[in-house]
Parts: C-alpha cells; sequence; structure tokens
C-alpha cells in the first residue's frame, strides 16, 4: 500500500482541484485522506483506484 500526495491524485485519473474534493470527502464521496505530518496529507493508493474504477462503471 502506498498513500498519494495531492499532485498525483491526477495521475491516478482524479482530475479535481483542492477544494472539490474537499468537498466530496465531507459528502463521504471519495475516500478519506490519511494525515502524514504536520500539514501534510495523503490518499491510500488502492482506495483512490478502487473510487476511479467505480466511477467509470457508473457511466
Amino acid at each position: 500500500r502506498k498513500l498519494l500526495l495531492f499532485p498525483e491524485l491526477h495521475d491516478h485519473g482524479v482530475p479535481f482541484g483542492r477544494r472539490y474534493i474537499d468537498r466530496l470527502e465531507a459528502e463521504g464521496k471519495f475516500p478519506r485522506r490519511v494525515p502524514i505530518g504536520a500539514k501534510r496529507v495523503g490518499w491510500v493508493t488502492d482506495e483512490v483506484d478502487d473510487w476511479v474504477s467505480a466511477a467509470i462503471a457508473r457511466r
């Protein structure tokens, strides 16, 4: 398992900005971030990839 930083989300198929991701997380529609430092967060790669796959499947 690996953590993705915000800039790496785009490489995994997530084209959204920080505010929209914040909103999706608050609504429970995007994987929750993992605190990794005082001012740093990451997202679990597998969870993000699963979210992208589910978005593709919903179309």
